[in-house]
């Protein structure tokens, strides 16, 4: 619809003497007197430009300024907020005395590196210890926001938000991070809670909905409320440097304590990414994807559950949608199906779901794309598992009942034959299904 162009400065004298002359006006639209400065014809302006954007070390100027404020915005009287303070000075001190031998030379990095490593290990005993006054948690942002941004260095799979995917180069932070994907309903919280329990393995406890989409530019309102599809081009440097540390602040392990250091293997299952794989290997080079799939009949009368539960709401207020509030994934073309019966809304989500992701996982290097069979996991659970980790090099160690529990996203007691409560809506878009079911299963047999 149109274009705009951002011009931003941090101003020269020109641009503050005319801030600073100007005044307040009570009548004009926007409040300020209007000066008209007249062309000089023929004459080329000599502009300048800048040159000196994001350093590779920040300085400790910058450090401060930004830890100032957060300190300004915490809530008063919390306990640990005088020994939070007495740990950010000892660290800005040693940042100071390093930026007074290096600056932002190249020799100096290695030991940045080796500091920020030790203030970030020293900061995880104040998460979510210390609130701000929106009540979002003073660790998480100080780290999003000045920490996992001081450094970036040669060492960093992340410079000037970009990754480091150059031969040879490994990701220092996310090592092969291993993402579900699968069509809605196939499962995946039951996989994925699973493999959770492996030893070396780090998640952000649940599902990142919040986390991705509450980067603005990654939210479906950002176009227009098309689908939840999110290609390569989606991630531009800003949106790579937030989305890599969102996720890096928020990992635990299978006790719930943070990494200790980086890299790490990280496990991730959310239903929407498997309309963001381009996204996703954007941001994460080094990414696997393993492939969940489950008879098809299974998955659409659990899908129509999930819809009439109404606990999978993830659109309730969506634009132009009629009828029961939308539930799970937001595929493309979901405007036409308004006002079609629940039974071929749920049969055109699958659909499209399977087509995109199929697509996406064949045009990725085969040894990074993994299968599973859900039918295989029940039957089997322990070998199913060992032999998965086996593929994605994840250490697992524990034993596994015949019986798996059931996931936290259950909405009613799993049964093989349980779709046949759906049966004849089912066995009525079946056949409008026949090529993309006979692909997939094709694809889960690889």
């Amino acid at each position: 619809m149109r274009i705009h162009l951002v011009a931003d400065t941090v101003g020269g004298d020109g641009f503050w003497d005319l801030m600073a002359n100007s005044r307040p006006h009570h009548v004009g639209a926007n409040g300020w007197e209007i000066q008209h400065i007249s062309s000089n014809d023929g004459m080329a302006p000599a502009l300048q430009f800048e040159s000196v954007n994001t350093p590779r070390v920040m300085s400790p100027w910058e450090l401060h300024s930004h830890l100032s404020f957060l300190f300004s915005e915490l809530k008063p009287q919390q306990p640990l907020a005088g020994e939070l303070q007495q740990t950010v000075l000892r660290y800005l001190r040693r940042w100071q005395a390093l930026w007074s031998r290096y600056g932002d030379a190249s020799e100096g990095h290695a030991e940045f590196r080796a500091l920020l490593d030790a203030w970030i290990v020293d900061m995880r005993r104040f998460r979510g210890e210390l609130t701000l006054h929106n009540e979002l948690d003073f660790h998480k942002v100080a780290m999003i926001m000045v920490l996992h941004s001081a450094c970036t260095d040669a060492s960093s799979p992340v410079i000037f938000g970009e990754p480091r995917d150059a031969p040879g180069k490994r990701d220092a932070e996310f090592e092969r991070p291993v993402f579900v994907v699968s069509s809605p309903r196939s499962g995946s919280t039951l996989l994925f809670e699973t493999l959770a329990q492996a030893q070396n393995a780090y998640t952000i406890g649940d599902e990142s909905h919040g986390l991705i989409e509450g980067i603005r530019a990654l939210h479906p309102a950002a176009r227009g409320f098309e689908s939840n599809r999110l290609g390569a081009d989606a991630a531009g440097s800003d949106v790579i440097t937030e989305l890599r540390a969102r996720f890096r602040a928020a990992l635990i392990d299978r006790e719930g304590a943070p990494p200790p250091a980086f890299p790490v293997r990280m496990l991730e299952k959310t239903p929407k990414n498997s309309l963001r794989v381009p996204l996703l290997t954007r941001v994460f080079p080094e990414a696997h994807f393993v492939y969940l799939y489950r008879e098809p009949r299974q998955v659409l009368a659990s899908m129509i559950e999930a819809w009439q539960s109404g606990r999978f709401r993830t659109y309730p207020n969506l634009p132009g949608w009629p009828g029961l509030p939308w539930s799970l994934l937001l595929t493309p073309g979901w405007r036409a199906l308004a006002g079609k019966p629940l039974h071929e809304i749920v049969a055109a989500q699958w659909q499209a779901t399977t087509q995109i992701l199929l697509d996406d996982l064949a045009a990725l290097p085969a040894e990074r794309v993994h299968v599973i069979r859900y039918d295989a996991l029940l039957a089997d659970p322990q070998a199913e598992i060992e032999r998965l980790c086996g593929a994605v090099d994840f250490v697992w160690d524990r034993p596994l009942d015949a019986n798996l529990p059931l996931s936290r996203y259950t909405v009613s007691k799993p049964d093989p034959e349980k779709w046949r409560r759906h049966e004849a809506a089912i066995y009525a878009v079946l056949p409008q299904l026949a090529s993309t079911i006979e692909r997939a299963e094709l694809f889960s047999r690889r």
